[in-house]
């Protein structure tokens, strides 16, 4: 029998009352459908039909299209893309999408491999985590590279993450234990035990071996999942692992701040392009370098700043200050227009639809950016190794010593909640608490 074909719709045949239908996964074998669901819902103006995606952003008529479509064909094109609408969550629905996708391949592999019956029902009870059956004779280390190359799509810098995690892991087999491959089998807490004081003696902070171990914990849940293993043969469950030592946020002073605008710089250098990235952000309530990278012109409206939060989303709006707006001239020039970005750290001409070229191209305008901050710290004779995220912490810290709410900058931070945001403020307190002992006994 052949896989089914795999096809996201927007599953109209079904509308909520506020007028929205569910985002599904259609399965098609021998003209059968049956259906997977993504959980997300869209309405039709959300949806593009050529891609089987929701718009990310508001669509335009390419070059291809004026070319190919008939006069009528075209008309109603244009129609569809003046009513287009695009989601705040637009990018983490298409990201569901994707990942739906990968586990109905997977489940198709799977299948294929342990030669069980290839169908739309064996897949959609795969997805669902109630097919496999454990096998502890299993090799983790393949297990872990495969969960590894389905994070192609994801954060370079959790790949990263995961990919040191299963080499530290790779390292200590061959040179310690002097073995090739460890199986599910070995995966003891008597081994996790022996691995945690193996990397205690590499000299590596408390909360790097608190890391390792978390990656290594989530790969082994993720095989539970998958009925790779029981959950009994888990060993993170019983094993008493390294605790998180909360650290504190390095931030910058506002006199460290104010070194850094006074310093002078050569135009159109390196690092004095990676001052205006950072200030830029500081002035904006932090944003993050992912958000700095792909602001566009169209996102400057009426004097305000409004994107959407790459991370979770939110939707945000800033009054674009005149220390702001002054950085912006610096990037005005002829050619460009509303979706030109508006720093140079992406390229206009490349498509940035896949998600892994983007996130790819953010990491390393992040590293060279990180690498010429170091400079501009150095220049300015401050103590304080600079990166970029360190302006999101310094305009969190300046923002409550002035006085700002929590709630406000909650707001401005675009957190879900304010318990995230009294956790993140927690670690700037150590000040305030010092000043607060000295008013009381000094």
């Amino acid at each position: 029998m052949k896989a089914p074909k795999i096809q996201p719709v927007l599953f109209t045949s079904k509308t909520y009352k506020n007028g929205e239908h569910p985002l599904m996964i259609r399965l098609t074998q021998e003209g059968i459908p049956k259906y997977i669901s993504t959980t997300y819902t869209a309405k039709a103006e959300n949806w593009d039909e050529q891609k089987c995606r929701v718009y990310e952003k508001k669509p335009s008529l390419s070059q291809k299209e004026k070319d190919s479509l008939k006069p009528k064909e075209l008309t109603d094109r244009k129609a569809k893309y003046l009513k287009a609408a695009v989601l705040s969550n637009a990018k983490h629905i298409n990201q569901r999408i994707e990942n739906t996708i990968d586990s109905i391949n997977e489940a198709i592999k799977y299948l294929e491999v342990h030669k069980k019956e290839l169908t739309s029902q064996n897949i959609i009870q795969f997805v669902a985590g109630k097919l496999k059956d454990a096998d502890s004779s299993m090799s983790f280390i393949e297990f872990a590279d495969e969960e590894i190359t389905k994070k192609l799509h994801g954060s370079p810098i959790t790949l990263k993450n995961y990919k040191s995690t299963v080499n530290k892991l790779k390292a200590y087999i061959k040179d310690q234990l002097k073995k090739k491959d460890l199986k599910f089998s070995d995966f003891t807490e008597v081994f996790l035990d022996k691995y945690h004081v193996f990397l205690q003696g590499t000299g590596i902070s408390n909360n790097t071996i608190w890391s390792e171990l978390k990656n290594l914990k989530a790969l082994m849940n993720k095989a539970v999942t998958l009925k790779h293993i029981s959950s009994n043969d888990n060993p993170f469950l019983t094993f008493k692992d390294a605790k998180y030592q909360k650290p504190n946020k390095t931030k910058l002073s506002v006199d460290e701040i104010d070194k850094i605008i006074n310093l002078k710089l050569e135009e159109k250098t390196p690092v004095w392009h990676a001052r205006n990235y950072f200030m830029f952000s500081f002035y904006n309530a932090g944003m993050r370098i992912s958000d700095v990278c792909q602001l566009r012109w169209s996102n400057i409206e009426k004097g305000y700043l409004k994107y959407e939060m790459n991370k979770t989303g939110h939707l945000s709006k800033y009054l674009l200050l005149p220390k702001a707006k002054e950085i912006l001239t610096y990037y005005e020039n002829e050619k460009m227009n509303s979706e030109s970005f508006i720093f140079p750290l992406l390229d206009d001409n490349t498509d940035y639809t896949n998600e892994k070229t983007l996130k790819n191209h953010i990491a390393s305008r992040n590293t060279i950016i990180n690498k010429n901050l170091k400079i501009l710290g150095k220049s300015a004779k401050i103590k304080s190794a600079i990166t970029f995220h360190i302006s999101r912490h310094s305009f969190a810290d300046y923002a409550r010593k002035k006085g700002i709410s929590t709630y406000d900058i909650s707001k401005m931070l675009g957190h879900s909640s304010l318990t995230i945001t009294e956790a993140y403020l927690s670690s700037f307190d150590q000040e305030s608490q010092d000043k607060s002992l000295s008013e009381l006994f000094g």
